[in-house]
């Protein structure tokens, strides 16, 4: 949902080139999120192994994140 609002406002257009680099900042962030996500399901549901996680995230060119790796390698599935 709010990855739709942040798109709409990119798409509306008429923003100042600094809006535009704090919205698709904000994008690439929420994608991210979404991508962390969706690893954790897949991991929950038997479809990623933990060492097939990422283990660093690069949402934009200079911005990089530490993945969940670690996170699912210390979860224990009954």
């Amino acid at each position: 949902m709010k990855r739709r609002k942040v798109s709409d406002k990119i798409l509306k257009g008429d923003l100042s080139p600094k809006q535009f680099l704090k919205l698709d900042a904000e994008l690439n962030w929420v994608g991210m999120q979404i991508g962390q996500t969706e690893e954790r399901l897949a991991f929950a549901l038997g479809y990623l192994l933990p060492h097939e996680a990422r283990e660093e995230w690069h949402p934009s060119g200079w911005h990089s994140y530490k993945g969940i790796r670690e996170e699912l390698e210390k979860t224990e599935l009954e």
